[in-house]
């Protein structure tokens, strides 16, 4: 879970030098995403100086896929996740307000809440339970899914937020019909979100603040 050792150790990673990023824009806003040696992750810009980072400690990216911008995907891609290979989807929604991870997170649970209670999810979807580590996380919510019109794939969805950007992580695999299937625990377990405030406003080709007045 996010700690200040781990946000270190991830901050490190933006300066590896196996880093590889690719500047775009989400919906009239400045994103990039990033890849390196065993890991994948997102910047969304917050203003004209700070970034809002999304890391994937542990992920290796195998092949990207063009994101539909157009409804806020930051990137799309083929992911090496412990032994397996997983579907991943970063989705980026920027707010007028601000809010700490915690109130993220209990927006988060919230929204989850009312999904679950809609007959149209329910008639799409199974709901399959998380490991009970993971059901009162301080600062995200996870959520696990097999699609009745397509049991062979298992979902998971990761909501985290920091600031006024909030983060949706979707992946996909095989569904190996397990009780508790443990191929997409890492994607939980080492995401971290933090705020950088200098260094990828820096890099080449990475343009200064959000094009889009907050």
């Amino acid at each position: 879970m996010t700690t200040a050792g781990n946000i270190m150790r991830s901050r490190a990673l933006l300066v590896s030098e196996s880093l590889r990023y690719t500047p775009g824009d989400v919906q009239g806003h400045r994103v990039v995403s990033m890849w390196g040696d065993g890991f994948i992750g997102v910047a969304a810009a917050l203003n004209a100086s700070e970034y809002v980072v999304l890391l994937l400690p542990g992920v290796a990216l195998l092949r990207e896929r063009k994101p539909d911008t157009s409804v806020g995907e930051a990137l799309f891609c083929e992911a090496q996740v412990q032994r397996g290979t997983a579907v991943l989807t970063i989705n980026v929604a920027w707010r007028e307000s601000a809010a700490t991870p915690q109130q993220w997170r209990d927006t988060f649970a919230e929204d989850l809440d009312l999904e679950r209670q809609s007959a149209v999810f329910r008639d799409k979807l199974e709901f399959v339970d998380v490991p009970e580590a993971f059901r009162h996380l301080p600062d995200r919510v996870v959520r696990r899914y097999v699609p009745k019109s397509n049991p062979a794939r298992l979902f998971q969805d990761v909501w985290l937020g920091a600031s006024r950007i909030n983060f949706e992580l979707m992946a996909s695999v095989d569904n190996p019909n397990e009780a508790a299937p443990r191929g997409l625990d890492p994607l939980v377990e080492q995401a971290e979100v933090f705020v950088d405030r200098e260094l990828i406003r820096s890099w080449p080709g990475v343009e200064a603040g959000p094009m889009k007045a907050p």
